[in-house]
């Protein structure tokens, strides 16, 4: 289509040996402190990325992430149990093998739409973003207390391109949705309660760049 698509595809298969993967526990000789052990773990993935210019001064993107990722061996997996096995938030032994792994969402995607428009005197441009996250664990026992649910969201930003390509002036607005999402939960065994942090809300501003 007189080079107005352009797609790249991609897939992968990492195989990890004694990866260090830490927790938060309490010793049996008292007081709270990360754990550090190694585990085998493997990611199996693949990625695809769409760019199009389905008509003049058009931009469409879309990228996809998708992963199968899981602790190959990780029978060693010391870490602090939901309330029933768990006792004054020591460390116990379980076997993480076939858990997720932190932090790794199954799949990810982005969705990017420019709209350009070129005048005698420079270009006027528009634009928004959207991602999706999905949901992941942020430690490898894969309780729920640690679970992170999927999150979305959206980045807009208009502006104006000198013709010299001098400065740049754009207004733009982060997290539009106001959504304030999970991003991760330690279990804080001193309190048998969870520490959680959160994405702050929406974010409006305005941007003046010059290039030199």
């Amino acid at each position: 289509m007189d080079s107005r698509i352009r797609l790249n595809a991609a897939a992968f298969y990492t195989d990890y040996k004694d990866q260090q993967v830490q927790r938060l526990g309490v010793s049996s000789a008292g007081g709270t402190g990360f754990q550090i052990t190694n585990a085998d773990s493997k990611i199996l993935g693949g990625e695809i990325e769409l760019r199009a210019m389905p008509f003049e001064n058009f931009e469409f993107g879309f990228t996809l992430g998708l992963l199968d990722h899981k602790y190959k061996d990780f029978s060693n997996c010391s870490t602090t149990e939901d309330t029933q096995v768990d006792v004054g938030g020591q460390f116990v032994l379980i076997d993480c093998t076939g858990n997720k792994l932190s932090y790794v969402p199954d799949v990810t995607y982005n969705l990017m739409a420019q709209y350009t428009l070129p005048t005698s005197f420079g270009e006027f441009f528009a634009r928004v973003d959207h991602g999706y996250k999905g949901s992941s664990f942020s430690e490898p026992g894969n309780f729920a207390r640690t679970f992170i649910p999927s999150s979305n969201k959206t980045d807009i930003r208009v502006g104006y391109l000198s013709e010299d390509g001098l400065f740049e002036v754009s207004a733009w607005g982060k997290n539009i949705g106001d959504n304030e999402d999970l991003q991760f939960s330690w279990y804080i065994p001193s309190f048998q309660a969870s520490y959680q942090s959160f994405s702050i809300g929406s974010e409006y501003g305005i941007d003046f760049i010059l290039n030199f």
